[in-house]
């Protein structure tokens, strides 16, 4: 009985450590990133719709120079943004009547002019 005691009470000691450093793990670290965003978690809406259309501007004004097929990869380099956004980016143009997607999804996909 003594020792079903002594299991018992090192078991919730024990168990009570284990949580408390699985519960400090799980805080959220600091970011080393120290731009604004990082900082608060949010976004500065007035700034981000500002170089969403400088965005949009530099890829229209790429689509009317190029006779090429314009790619995802392409605007994620031309941008500089991530496979995410220049998804969104070609899929806002397409909305407006300026290219027209060629092929469903993967490496094949495309957009053309209209």
């Amino acid at each position: 009985m003594l020792y079903f005691l002594i299991g018992l009470i090192a078991g919730i000691i024990i168990g009570g450590v284990g949580i408390y450093l699985i519960m400090a793990g799980l805080k959220k670290k600091p970011r080393l990133d120290s731009s604004k965003e990082h900082q608060t978690g949010q976004v500065d809406l007035p700034e981000y719709l500002e170089k969403k259309a400088e965005n949009l501007d530099k890829l229209k004004k790429y689509i009317a120079e190029t006779d090429e097929n314009i790619t995802n990869n392409a605007v994620e380099k031309l941008l500089g943004v991530s496979d995410a956004t220049a998804t969104r980016y070609l899929e806002e143009l397409e909305h407006e009547g300026l290219i027209k997607q060629r092929g469903e999804t993967g490496k094949y996909t495309y957009y053309q002019k209209s």
